[in-house]
């Protein structure tokens, strides 16, 4: 499930690939900027100080402001993300199935004989021969010899093997507005570096959130600078404001659908 720190993660990766496109160990693509810094909250003095006394760096800090709106607007629905792939087989030759495969957790082995299901969840401890054992003494009519099941007097004999999947659901919406933050020694580097932000992620309409791979729409919102630090020590200061709606999700782990008829006893009584 994301939450706004892992927003704030998504974001450093983003404008640090921005900055970086060649990776981190290439030179930025501002040349005439040594290092740029990138990182969640605010700026850390003592590094920024040390920075500027014996290089020409630049820091960009990325943090969510205490403003937003809940943009709830979907319907909760689970979505199927991915279902893990079976490796377990239960092929039927005649009238006898055969459980073959490797055994793994979690997944689960039915046969379907005359439109009633008969399943066996799979446990850590079975092998193909106790599986089809198990369902031998559910099934009716049935002998087993070692992973064979073979099923007398069945008008209708169908296998399948249940999978397990993780699906995930939206159970609410925000927009939260996000400061990108450029601190710098001189005014030059600070128009140099913003530059980049204000261009790279005003191209972008939306990102895609890592944690859960949901997109994030991206709205500019605001810039403005600060120059009432330079009374003190020389630090150029801008404030890029983007407004980014992101979703809360949860997930949970489903298995397929093997049989779409339920079990039902009819009992017939005399009045």
């Amino acid at each position: 499930m994301a939450n706004i720190s892992d927003v704030e993660d998504t974001l450093v990766n983003l404008v640090s690939s921005i900055f970086y496109p060649n990776g981190t160990s290439n030179h930025s693509v501002v040349p005439s900027v040594d290092n740029i810094f990138v990182y969640a909250g605010w700026l850390i003095p003592s590094s920024f100080q040390n920075n500027m006394q014996n290089n020409n760096d630049a820091h960009v800090t990325i943090f969510p402001i205490n403003i937003g709106r809940n943009t709830t607007r979907f319907r909760q629905e689970w979505i199927e993300n991915v279902v893990s792939p079976a490796t377990l087989t239960a092929t039927l030759i005649g009238n006898s199935v055969t459980i073959g495969g490797t055994v793994s957790i979690p997944q689960a082995v039915m046969i379907v004989v005359n439109n009633i299901g008969y399943a066996h969840q799979v446990l850590n401890t079975d092998t193909l021969d106790s599986i089809a054992s198990a369902l031998g003494l559910l099934i009716p009519n049935s002998t087993v010899l070692n992973n064979v099941i073979t099923i007398n007097g069945a008008f209708s004999i169908i296998p399948r093997i249940t999978q397990y999947g993780i699906a995930s659901k939206e159970v609410k919406r925000q927009e939260v507005n996000f400061n990108f933050i450029t601190w710098a020694a001189s005014r030059d580097t600070r128009t140099a570096v913003s530059d980049v932000i204000e261009v790279g992620l005003g191209q972008l309409s939306r990102f895609l959130i890592t944690t859960d791979n949901y997109w994030a729409p991206i709205v500019y919102s605001g810039v403005k600078d600060h120059e009432e630090l330079q009374k003190s020590i020389p630090i150029y200061r801008r404030d890029l404001m983007f407004r980014i709606e992101y979703p809360t999700i949860i997930e949970n782990q489903f298995p397929t659908i093997t049989d779409t008829i339920e079990n039902i006893e009819i009992n017939y009584e005399l009045t």
